[in-house]
């Protein structure tokens, strides 16, 4: 009897682990499909693309890539390049 009961609580315990384990690596997995795309390269593209639209003389367009670049830079931790597009930004005519 005591043996019946030991087999089915370590049963039990492994059908919980396993599907802990299961419940944690779905959640991991779907995560990095919802993560944004904040790299150097972003940042630094989003720049790129606002000075084409400097160039074209899209200031509103200009702005928006700015704002975007400038908000990945603070969240890499960039605070120069950050700054120095916010004073961009302000320098900009409405």
């Amino acid at each position: 009897m005591k043996l019946k009961i030991k087999f089915i609580v370590i049963s039990i315990l492994i059908i919980v682990a396993i599907a802990i384990t299961t419940v944690f690596s779905i959640r991991i997995y779907t995560a990095s499909f919802t993560k944004p795309n904040i790299t150097v390269e972003a940042a630094d593209s989003a720049r790129e693309q606002g000075d084409q639209s400097i160039k074209t003389g899209d200031i509103a367009t200009a702005k928006a890539f700015y704002q975007t670049a400038s908000e990945i830079y603070k969240k890499l931790g960039d605070t120069n390049s950050a700054i120095d597009l916010d004073m961009q930004i302000k320098l900009m005519p409405n």
